[in-house]
C-alpha cells in the first residue's frame, strides 16, 4: 500500500481507520448527488456543435481522418483545432448508432470517475474521508462544471480532466511514473494540455525535487506538435499577442465569480479583459509558484491553474470566456479548499451545500438537452446578448422549422454574428418575402465574403420577383464562391434555362449530376434542356 504524499512532509495526523471503514456513506452520498444532478440531461439530444461534430461529420466513417485533419475540417473544411483522441471515443456510439443518450451516459460516467479520483487525491493530500468526499461532491455538482458534463461536445475538456485528476491521485500516492503516463496523451484531447509537463514540474516543487517522470509528458507534447506539423495545422498562438495580461485578468475575474456565484453559470459569458486584474493575477501566480516548495497542496493546485491559462487565449480568439475553459481552475479551487479543511471532520450540515448546488445544476443540465432550451436560457439571462439571440434564432430556424420566431431573433443578433444576415435572408425567402431577402443580399454577401449562400439566396429572391438578370448575376457569384456545390450549379442552370439559354445551362446540369446525381432538379433540368435544344433543331428553317 503506497504512502500518502502528506506523510512525507512533517507531522500530520494519521488517517482514522474507523472513519476509513465508514467512508462509504459519504462516497455513496457524493456520487448519488452527482447522478441525480445530471439525470435530467441524459435523455437530451444533440446540442450546438454536436450537430457538426457527430451528426454531420463524415470523418467518423473514416477514423483515420480524425488523426489527419482539424476537428471541424470534415464538416467546414477549415479550422486549426486538433483533438483526435477525444473524437476516437465517439466511434463506438457512432458505429452502433446509439445516439446522444449513449454519449451522455458516457460523459456522466467519466465525470463520476473524476469525482472518485478527486476524493482519492484529497485523501492522499491529508484530508479525512468525510472532508474529501464533501469537497469532491461540491466539485461534482457545481454548476460551473455543468457545461463540461452535460454538453456532449465538451468531452474535449471532460476526458483530459479525468486523466489529469487521475494523474494527481497517482502522484500524491507516490505513483509518479503512472501520473506521467496518464498525462502523456492529454494534448491529443485538447491543446491546453500541452502545459501538462510544466504543471507536473510545479508538482515536483511540492516534493522538493525534480522527478525524471516529467520527461514523459514532454514527449507527449512533442509528439502532438509533430502530428500537427505533419498535417499542416499551426497552433492558434497568435491570440496570445493581442492582450495577454488583459486576458489573464478576464480569467482571474471569471473563476472566483463562477465558483462563488453558481447561478451565474451561463452559455455566453463575456470576455472582460482587465490589465490591472491580470497584473495582480500574474504577481499572485508567481507567489503561488514560490510557495509551492515543500507544500504539496499548493503545488498541485498551482499546476492545475497553469492548465487553465490557455482559456485566456481561447477567450481572446472567440471573445467568449466559456465555463468549460475554467474546468481545471475549479479543480484547483477544491484542492486549495482541502488545505482549509485539513484533517478536521467537517460538520454534516455542510452537506447542505452540495445539495443546494445539485438543485441548480439539475436545472442547468436540463437546459443542455436541446438547442432551444439552452439558448432560451441564455437570452433569458441577458436579453441584450446578440450572440445568444442569433443562436436561439438558428435553433428555431433549423431544428423547429419556425422562421417566424427566428426572424426577430436574427435581427437582434445581426451585429453580433455575421451569419445572422444570411440566415435572416434565408428565412425571408422561406416566408415568401423575396423583396426583404433581396434587400439583404449585398450586406449578407459582404459579411461573409466566402459563403455562397448569401448570393444564392439573393438569386432565388430575384427569381421570385421576376428580376432574371439580377438573379443570374447573384447565381454566378454563388457558383464562383463554391464551384463544387451542385445545387448552385442547378440554380444557375435553371435561371439560364428560363432565358432560353439551354446551351449554357446544359453543362451546369451535367456537372451537378457528376458531383451528386441525387441533386434535386439536376436531372429534370438536364432533360428539359435537352428537349428544348432538340425541339429547336427540329424546327423547319425558312
Amino acid at each position: 500500500m503506497s504512502t500518502p504524499l502528506w506523510a512525507s512532509f512533517g507531522p500530520s495526523p494519521s488517517p482514522d481507520r474507523g472513519e476509513d471503514r465508514s467512508k462509504r456513506p459519504f462516497m455513496f452520498g457524493a456520487l448519488g448527488l452527482v447522478v441525480l444532478a445530471y439525470a435530467a440531461s441524459l435523455n437530451g439530444g444533440w446540442v450546438w456543435d454536436d450537430h457538426i461534430l457527430f451528426v454531420d461529420n463524415p470523418a467518423l466513417d473514416s477514423p483515420l481522418r480524425l488523426w489527419m485533419e482539424s476537428l471541424f475540417g470534415a464538416t467546414t473544411g477549415s479550422g486549426n483545432v486538433y483533438r483526435p483522441l477525444v473524437m476516437m471515443t465517439f466511434l463506438p456510439g457512432h458505429i452502433l448508432d446509439l445516439g446522444p443518450i449513449f454519449e451522455r451516459v458516457v460523459g456522466l460516467s467519466i465525470h463520476v470517475a473524476t469525482v472518485c479520483l478527486l476524493a482519492r487525491a484529497l485523501i492522499g493530500l491529508g484530508a479525512r474521508a468525510s472532508g474529501a468526499w464533501l469537497l469532491a461532491a461540491v466539485y461534482g455538482v457545481h454548476p460551473g462544471v455543468s457545461e463540461v458534463v452535460a454538453w456532449i461536445s465538451a468531452r474535449q475538456d471532460l476526458l483530459p480532466g479525468l486523466l489529469t485528476v487521475a494523474a494527481v491521485a497517482a502522484w500524491v500516492h507516490n505513483r509518479r511514473w503512472m501520473a506521467a503516463l496518464l498525462l502523456l496523451p492529454t494534448p491529443f484531447c485538447k491543446e491546453s494540455f500541452l502545459l501538462a509537463a510544466p504543471a507536473m514540474g510545479i508538482w515536483c516543487l511540492g516534493i522538493r525535487r525534480l522527478h525524471p517522470a516529467v520527461v514523459i509528458p514532454i514527449v507527449g507534447a512533442l509528439g502532438y506538435g509533430w502530428m500537427r506539423s505533419r498535417i499542416g495545422l499551426e497552433l492558434p498562438a497568435g491570440a496570445v499577442g493581442t492582450d495577454p495580461i488583459g486576458s489573464l485578468g478576464s480569467l482571474a475575474l471569471r473563476l472566483p465569480e463562477l465558483a462563488l456565484w453558481p447561478a451565474g453559470a451561463e452559455t455566453f459569458p463575456a470576455h472582460r479583459p482587465s490589465r490591472i486584474v491580470g497584473a495582480i493575477a500574474a504577481v499572485g501566480g508567481v507567489a503561488l509558484f514560490a510557495a509551492s516548495w515543500g507544500r504539496p497542496r499548493v503545488a498541485i493546485a498551482t499546476g492545475l491553474l497553469v492548465l487553465a491559462l490557455p482559456g485566456a487565449v481561447a477567450a481572446n480568439h472567440t471573445d467568449l470566456l466559456s465555463d468549460r475553459y475554467l474546468h481545471m481552475g475549479m479543480v484547483a479551487l477544491v484542492v486549495f479548499a482541502s488545505a482549509a479543511v485539513g484533517h478536521r471532520m467537517p460538520p454534516r450540515v455542510l452537506w447542505s451545500l452540495p445539495l443546494g448546488l445539485a438543485f441548480i445544476t439539475g436545472m442547468r443540465a436540463w437546459q443542455w438537452t436541446s438547442d432551444v432550451r439552452l439558448f432560451s436560457a441564455a437570452v433569458g439571462h441577458d436579453a441584450e446578448n446578440g450572440r445568444a439571440a442569433f443562436h436561439l434564432g438558428h435553433a428555431f430556424h433549423r431544428y423547429e422549422d419556425d422562421c417566424a420566431t427566428a426572424v426577430p431573433l436574427y435581427r437582434r443578433g445581426i451585429d453580433s454574428d455575421p451569419r445572422a444576415h444570411t440566415n435572416l435572408q434565408a428565412c425571408y425567402v422561406e416566408l415568401g418575402d423575396p423583396e426583404a431577402a433581396l434587400a439583404l443580399t449585398e450586406a449578407a454577401s459582404a459579411a461573409q465574403p466566402l459563403n455562397p449562400n448569401p448570393p444564392a439566396n439573393g438569386a432565388r429572391a430575384a427569381v421570385a420577383m421576376g428580376q432574371i438578370e439580377l438573379a443570374e448575376r447573384w447565381a454566378r457569384v454563388a457558383v464562383e464562391r463554391d464551384p463544387l456545390r451542385p445545387r448552385n450549379a442547378v440554380l444557375l442552370g435553371n435561371i439560364l434555362g428560363q432565358q432560353g439559354r439551354c446551351g449554357e445551362a446544359l453543362p451546369l446540369f451535367r456537372s451537378a449530376i457528376e458531383m451528386d446525381d441525387s441533386t434535386p432538379g439536376a436531372a429534370r433540368g438536364l432533360a428539359a434542356c435537352k428537349k428544348n435544344l432538340s425541339d429547336q433543331t427540329a424546327l423547319p428553317t425558312e
